[in-house]
Parts: C-alpha cells; sequence; structure tokens
C-alpha cells in the first residue's frame, strides 16, 4: 500500500490525488505500483515503504468545518438555554413565587393593569397578595389557568389573570401578566350618603334610590360603606366584597334611620336633641325628629316660655323599646310652678273675699277679673238695697291637688287653670241688718277658674262654681292667719 508523500494518508489504488489534503500522486507512486512484484524478495525499510515521517496537520478546511461545528452547538444550546429562561412558564412561576413570598417589588415587574382606566399602587399589590394569602385556592387555580393557556394559546374566559406578549429580548418573546379590571355598582337608599370603596369617598346619593357603577379596580377584597351623617346622628352601613371572578358586583348598602315620634301640648317649645338647641320647635317637626340612635346614646327634651316663667320638659332617653313609640314632652317643673302660683292666687282670693263681703267693698279684691268685679258689685249693691250682711273669719283652705288642671297657651288662647277646693270659715254668719248673727263654722266646697292677666302678670279668678264635696285623697292645706 502506498501512502501521500505529504500527510502520509493511505492511498487506494488508482487515486489520483490525496483524499486527505488533495496532494496529486506523482510517477513515483506509479512506479513503485508497478516495481512491487520485481522487489518481492526484497525487504523493504518503513522509509521505503511510507516515505519520510511527516507529523499530521489538519487542513484548512477541517479547521474551519470543526469551528463551525463547535459554533453551531455553542449557538443552538445558547437559544435553548434562553428559551428556557424566557419560557412563558417561567413568568408564571415567577408570580406564583412573588406572591408567597410577598415581593411587592417583584410583582410590580410581572402585573400590569387590564385596562387603560386602571392604576396601579404598592396598596393595590398588596391588596391583590392579602388577597391570595386568605384564599390560596383561588391562586392555585389563577396559576392553573395561566399554564394552560399557555399550552392552548388562548387565555380563558373570564379570568381574572392573562398572560400575553410584552415584547422581544432578541429572539425571545417576553411576557408580562394583565390584571382584569373589575367593576362595582353601589346603592343606598337615603339621599345624602355617601358611598365608599376602601377609603375613598366616590359619591354622595342624590337620591333615596341611589344607584351608581364604580372602577375600574384590581382584584382583591374591599370594604364598600354608606355613610350618612345627619343633623343628631351618623349611620354606617358596612360590607365586605371580593372583587374576583365575577367581573361585575353590586353592593346595596341599606342604612336603617330611626325616627322618634313625639308630641306636647306646648306646640311653640323648643326641641332640645342631647342638650343642644336644634332651634325649631315641636310645630315645625310636626311630632318627627330623626334620624336618631336609640341606643341610650341619644337624649330628648324640649324648653317652653310660659307666662310664669321658662321650664324644660322632663329629658327623655331614646332606647330601643321606645324606637316605636310616641314620646311625649311634660313640663312638670312648669305644672308645678302654676299650680303653686294658683293655688296663691285662690288663697288670696279667699283672704280678701272675707273683708270685702264683711265691708261690702269692692276694692278689697285684688286678683279677679273685670267681669268678676263687675258682679261682686251687683252683689253688694243688692246686699246694700236689701240690708243682708256677711259675718266671719277664714282659717284655712285645702286644695285637691288631682282636679289641678292647666290648659291653653295654643292658637292665641291665654292660660287658664282649674282646681277644687275645701274652704272653712270660723264665727261666719249671714243675717240682716237689725238681727243677731248666728255665728258657726262654714264649710265650702267650690271649684275656681283662673286666667293668666299677661298684662298684670298673674293668675286672676275668672269663674266659680259651688260643689257637693271635693277628693281629699290627695290634697294640700293652707292655714290663715
Amino acid at each position: 500500500m502506498n501512502f501521500c508523500s505529504k500527510c502520509g494518508q493511505a492511498l487506494e489504488p488508482g487515486d489520483q490525488f490525496c483524499q486527505e489534503c488533495g496532494t496529486p500522486i506523482g510517477s513515483k507512486a506509479e512506479e513503485s505500483l508497478r516495481a512491487g512484484p520485481e522487489l518481492e524478495d526484497k525487504p523493504q525499510t518503513r522509509e521505503e515503504i511510507t516515505g519520510p515521517l511527516r507529523v499530521r496537520r489538519p487542513g484548512k478546511l477541517g479547521l474551519l468545518a470543526a469551528v463551525l461545528v463547535v459554533l453551531a452547538g455553542v449557538i443552538v444550546g445558547a437559544y435553548y438555554v434562553g428559551a428556557a429562561a424566557y419560557a412563558p412558564e417561567r413568568t408564571v412561576e415567577a408570580f406564583r413565587q412573588a406572591v408567597e413570598s410577598r415581593d411587592i417589588d417583584k410583582l410590580s415587574r410581572l402585573l400590569r393593569p387590564g385596562s387603560d382606566e386602571m392604576s396601579v399602587s404598592r396598596k393595590d399589590l398588596e391588596r391583590l397578595v392579602d388577597y391570595y394569602k386568605a384564599y390560596p385556592a383561588d391562586l392555585e387555580q389563577a396559576v392553573e389557568q395561566l399554564n394552560e393557556s399557555i399550552e392552548r394559546g388562548e387565555a380563558a374566559v373570564g379570568a381574572p389573570l392573562t398572560l400575553v406578549q410584552n415584547g422581544k429580548f432578541l429572539l425571545y418573546d417576553l411576557y408580562i401578566i394583565e390584571v382584569a379590571p373589575y367593576y362595582v355598582t353601589l346603592s343606598t337608599n337615603m339621599e345624602g350618603a355617601e358611598l365608599y370603596v376602601g377609603d375613598a369617598r366616590l359619591a354622595t346619593a342624590a337620591s333615596d334610590a341611589f344607584r351608581e357603577r364604580f372602577g375600574p379596580y384590581w382584584p382583591g377584597e374591599y370594604e364598600v360603606k354608606a355613610v350618612y351623617s345627619g343633623e343628631f346622628t351618623s349611620l354606617t352601613e358596612t360590607q365586605q366584597l371580593r372583587l374576583y371572578g365575577q367581573r361585575e358586583q353590586e353592593a346595596y348598602l341599606e342604612l336603617k334611620p330611626s325616627y322618634a315620634q313625639f308630641e306636647s301640648g306646648i306646640q311653640d317649645a323648643i326641641v332640645y336633641v342631647n342638650g343642644v338647641s336644634t332651634g325649631r320647635t315641636v310645630r315645625d317637626f310636626d311630632g318627627r325628629i330623626g334620624p336618631l340612635a336609640f341606643d341610650g346614646s341619644t337624649t330628648l327634651h324640649a324648653e317652653a316660655k310660659f307666662p310664669w316663667g321658662t321650664y324644660s320638659s322632663a329629658e327623655i332617653v331614646l332606647t330601643p323599646e321606645l324606637e316605636n313609640s310616641v314620646v311625649t314632652f311634660l313640663f312638670e317643673d312648669a305644672h308645678e310652678a302654676a299650680l303653686e302660683q294658683v293655688m296663691n292666687a285662690v288663697n288670696e282670693y279667699l283672704a280678701s273675699w272675707v273683708p270685702a263681703y264683711k265691708s261690702m267693698d269692692i276694692r278689697q279684691f285684688t286678683n279677679i277679673t273685670e267681669e268678676r268685679r263687675s258682679l261682686f258689685a251687683s252683689d253688694f249693691q243688692w246686699m246694700l238695697e236689701t240690708g243682708q250682711r256677711f259675718t266671719g273669719e277664714i282659717v284655712g283652705a285645702e286644695f285637691d291637688l288631682d282636679s289641678f288642671v292647666l290648659d291653653g297657651g295654643y292658637n292665641g288662647n291665654p292660660y287658664t287653670a282649674e282646681i277644687d277646693v275645701a274652704y272653712v270659715l270660723r264665727d261666719a254668719a249671714w243675717y240682716y241688718v237689725g238681727e243677731e248673727p248666728q255665728l258657726r263654722d262654714m264649710h265650702s266646697f267650690n271649684r275656681y277658674k283662673v286666667i293668666f292677666d299677661e298684662e298684670s302678670g298673674r293668675w286672676v279668678i275668672s269663674y266659680f262654681t259651688a260643689l257637693d264635696s271635693i277628693d281629699l285623697t290627695n290634697t294640700r292645706a293652707y292655714k290663715f292667719e
């Protein structure tokens, strides 16, 4: 066998060129082939067989081919490494890890709003993380939907998160996760109520049937509320709303106002809530005030100006038991003051009646109406003409307190009062001139009607009626000196 004289490659019979280095095969080689049989009996040396020893070196083409093969391997390997690094699955897994580790900064790079109207804030991202922490099954479902969308090549309908292409890096697609927008429709039943989603005040109800749509919002758990700040109390209705899954949600924030029903005989009395004047009268409120809290924290009373002074009604504490009741403003102090003044007026009248009849002098009466004065004057004239006389001394009077009735003070009518009285006259007698008086103790029972004279600022006797007796169960007695 012959070998290439240049590179040492074995040559096949008939080779015109070396298959390794391309060197032409010369006549020497051919002669060697032809001379082969004649030299069979003579041993050949290595150099005669192979020629001079040469170091085998690669050719330029072989080296280039080797470099290309290596480079191709590197490129292919690098491509697959890059493809793995930028695979959409890596984005999904990075999202999961960021949520579980609460890496808000990383999440901000992985997520973007799914609507131009949506903003993104750290609070939005924290709310989403908090939601997935509270509902881990929803996180697993979201990750599963994202991975399935990669396999199918399309996103799941209605999914809260969608994987979308976000540009390229060299040959690789970049991905980001879009967050779906959510909307909430809030409604309430009180005009003036303020509506909130989280800490953000969104609107003020323009009617008692207010309804409006708000959003978009990031998915998560939100507190929604309606707050009514009334003149006398505040009402709040709060709900927790999960904005997830269903894109459109509703919340009816029903406020439950409570009103106090009240009545009073003094229509011009000023109404007070928690000790503070409303500046309005019982008549102004038309028997209804509110909304108010019936939890024991609210009090009502009224203040009225009476001709004999300014008085307050008893304070009423609004408890749950009174929520559906009608309360009454009772001016007990004014009633007691009027009772005291009326009894004093009657005592004054009784004390003046005896000397007036003994002397038949109308001027002795100090607190009677002009009409009553005229009647007494006629009576005295008759006594003078007939010779009838009276003598005696008043020693005491007893008032039936339960008979006291106070009325008036409305529609321009004056205040009036009635009370039953028993009084005792000592050494008293009716007689005629020239007769000897038959002295004895007299017991009389009368119902007196008095009226408040605003001009003089006092109670005056306007009328009386004789009675057979009075109820002495609840009385107050006076003695005359």
